[in-house]
């Protein structure tokens, strides 16, 4: 119920159905601790730490708690995924992209005119959120379609084209050079060296007959080459460079969670013409609200999932992980070179799906470990096995033959 309606309803409205079901949930399941936890423990912490440099104390606080809620919700995942095993986490998947096909079939509706969607649907009110959750789950429909064992047999490219036609429409310009990465690298993974090929030669060739491409086209492409070619380039390098001084000043735990536009407004830190809730930079937020330490921690957060999504595609047997670990790890990238062109992490739909889905991943490494462990063991149990039987063998051939004999032997 919460993967279905998280795109849906209100921010708050997501967080107090999640801890309705995890307080429930604590009743039946144990929760344990794993590297992630630890990294989020102390997340948390270096945030406690950074309230004392806050301007509006209470704002940090709170925004603090709302960050500790998508932790649970990240730890609640893996629980569940461990509980529930493969059913569980495929079943979960399977709602999060139903969800994600219905959200944007309304944006469609809602650009066509025949409805103001945009009005109820917190998602749909800032395309640059709309964008990261769409994009996301298009990476993850692609590299299931792509599976070569074809483990999500229902699966088609119906949910692609209705992904991408809603993530254009949206016209977020970090979701599309994100989109284009991540393609990239999955295309270079599966060995689809044509595919690569021809995007390339779709760029040369756009480069070279750059003057006749439509108007539109071209503002993207020079908005995306060209630091000074719209306004909000420029707007965003002054707000960048705000950000550097503010991690210079408070380098270790920052200037408090959610505080960075009450710093931004200060005359030291102001050098744009308008004012702007965030960085447009998960990276440089993060450094300047939770400073360098908070910095690494969340940086160790995508290392840590893409090493247990390698791990679990390496090892486990079972090709539902195998699929998920991939589509998991395409995912983390994908957030990874978004983040550089917003912040998604910090805003309530886009860091929902976003722990959702390191939870579910996490959930897969830990059952990849006792299924590793229960085979190592089973070898182990093998080879002691063959060890005796073949000494056993030796003693009862030796033992049987006369004394003469043996010692001619």
């Amino acid at each position: 119920l919460f993967a279905i309606t998280l795109p849906i309803i209100g921010r708050y409205e997501s967080l107090a159905l999640f801890l309705v079901s995890f307080l429930l949930m604590l009743y039946k399941l144990r929760i344990e601790r794993d590297g992630l936890t630890f990294i989020y423990f102390l997340v948390v912490l270096v945030g406690f730490l950074g309230i004392f440099n806050s301007i509006y104390i209470a704002t940090s606080f709170r925004e603090l708690l709302i960050v500790t809620s998508y932790f649970l919700i990240s730890i609640t995942a893996t629980a569940l995924a461990y509980e529930f095993k493969e059913a569980f986490i495929e079943r979960a998947f399977r709602f999060i992209i139903a969800s994600a096909l219905s959200v944007s079939c309304i944006k469609l509706i809602d650009l066509i005119g025949l409805f103001n969607f945009r009005k109820y649907i917190i998602l749909l009110k800032t395309d640059n959120h709309f964008a990261y959750y769409i994009g996301s789950i298009l990476i993850i429909v692609i590299v299931m379609l792509y599976d070569k064992n074809k483990t999500f047999k229902k699966l088609n490219f119906f949910p692609v084209i209705v992904f991408a036609m809603s993530l254009i429409s949206a016209g977020s310009r970090g979701s599309l050079v994100a989109i284009v990465v991540t393609l990239g690298i999955f295309a270079v993974y599966n060995k689809k060296y044509k595919t690569v090929l021809i995007m390339i030669l779709i760029f040369i060739i756009g480069f070279i007959n750059f003057d006749n491409l439509p108007y539109d086209i071209q503002k993207t492409l020079l908005s995306l080459t060209n630091k000074t070619a719209t306004f909000s380039n420029i707007e965003r390098l002054a707000i960048w460079n705000s950000s550097i001084e503010m991690i210079k000043a408070h380098p270790l735990v920052g200037v408090g969670i959610d505080n960075w536009r009450y710093y931004y407004s200060l005359p030291q830190y102001m050098r744009s013409v308008n004012s702007y809730p965030h960085a447009h930079n998960f990276y440089l937020q993060t450094g300047s609200e939770m400073g360098l330490i908070g910095l690494v921690l969340y940086l160790l957060i995508f290392a840590v999932s893409i090493y247990y999504s390698i791990y679990v595609f390496k090892r486990t047997k079972h090709d539902i992980r195998r699929c998920i670990a991939l589509s998991s790890v395409m995912f983390i990238i994908f957030t990874a070179v978004y983040s550089m062109f917003n912040n998604p992490l910090f805003n309530s739909k886009p860091a929902m799906l976003f722990y959702i889905i390191v939870g579910l991943n996490a959930g897969i490494y830990k059952l990849t470990r006792e299924e590793v462990k229960i085979h190592e063991e089973d070898s182990d149990d093998i080879t002691t096995k063959i060890r005796v039987q073949g000494q056993w063998t030796r003693d009862t051939e030796f033992g049987d033959r006369p004394r003469n004999e043996s010692k001619r032997s």
